[in-house]
């Protein structure tokens, strides 16, 4: 396939419209025909193909007449052109070539949509040899480490003070005593948590407890230490443990017994305490010779004038006038 410049082609192989017009002229058809001009003629299309296109461009412009219309077909034939010598160049390898040839451009081909480069195509002897595949190296797996080493277990001793084993025996031993009113094998049970909790969370309510038991067998002074350890609070049963205390007391010192009596009393008790209170009161008030103990009596009688030491109260009284 040749190419050759359009000053060389004969007057039929050239639109004779755009090449008669002057090269200087500012019309768009001027511009069109100088942009022509300026460029190449690659490749050369076959003479029967020439003559369809411009045959038909003749015949359109007889039927339309001059105006836009012809310019617009004179466009029409330059990128015709034109792209056909791009695509051509491309195919045969002369892409280089193609855009290093001088033109003579003024400022209307700035119009022209920039092309874009595109590398020539190589034939497959040209093709470079593909790259070998490096080795591929394998990896030694990460070394095994050891499997942790089990934390120490703690030695459980006697006086493990597990707050569960604690409760449990506790329970035992208020079972025994409460449900079966056995109270030896309560203190039993008892025996076996001192033992085991010396210090345990649940020691206040063993120890009471072991009171209970206590004065379940009879055993007022054994039971009598214990309950001066404790620290009676003013409420709920601590009001009971120290009625409780001040009768035992009573028996061996009736001013330790007086000061719980006293001391329940101040509290608000329920009535039964209060009875216990006062009777206790006027007792050991009398075995001290104190005038008050008739206050006692009298004051016991107007509460409880059918209680429990009612007619104890009343022998008193008679007695004492």
């Amino acid at each position: 396939m040749t190419t050759r410049p359009l000053d060389s082609l004969a007057d039929d192989q050239r639109p004779a419209r755009l090449v008669i017009r002057p090269s200087d002229g500012t019309a768009p058809e001027d511009r069109a025909a100088k942009l022509l001009r300026a460029g190449d003629w690659s490749p050369v299309l076959e003479p029967a193909a020439r003559a369809r296109i411009f045959e038909g461009v003749r015949a359109r412009q007889r039927a339309r007449g001059p105006g836009l219309t012809g310019l617009r077909w004179a466009l029409a034939a330059v990128v015709l052109f034109t792209s056909g010598g791009v695509i051509a160049a491309a195919v045969t390898g002369r892409w280089p070539q193609f855009l290093s040839r001088p033109r003579t451009v003024d400022s209307a081909a700035t119009l022209a949509p920039a092309k874009v480069a595109r590398p020539p195509q190589r034939s497959p002897q040209d093709a470079p040899a593909p790259a070998e595949a490096p080795l591929a190296v394998a990896t030694p797996p990460p070394a095994l480490q050891p499997p942790p080493a089990p934390p120490p277990s703690k030695q459980v001793g006697k006086t493990h003070s597990s707050l569960s084993d604690e409760s449990q025996l506790l329970g035992r031993a208020m079972a025994h005593l409460r449900q079966q009113g056995d109270a030896a094998a309560a203190i039993d049970d008892l025996d076996q948590y001192q033992a085991r909790f010396p210090r345990g969370t649940l020691k206040r309510e063993a120890t009471i407890a072991r009171v209970d038991a206590l004065l379940m067998l009879k055993r007022d002074q054994t039971a009598l230490p214990l309950l001066t350890q404790l620290d009676l609070q003013a409420h709920g049963r601590d009001q009971e443990l120290r009625v409780i205390r001040g009768e035992l007391s009573a028996r061996a010192s009736c001013a330790r017994a007086i000061a719980d009596f006293d001391r329940v009393l101040s509290e608000s008790p329920p009535p039964d305490l209060i009875e216990r209170a006062l009777y206790g009161r006027a007792g050991c008030r009398l075995q001290q010779g104190d005038a008050r103990a008739a206050d006692d009596l009298a004051q016991y009688l107007r509460q409880f004038p059918h209680g429990r030491f009612a007619a104890e109260a009343r022998r008193a009284l008679s007695s004492g006038r």
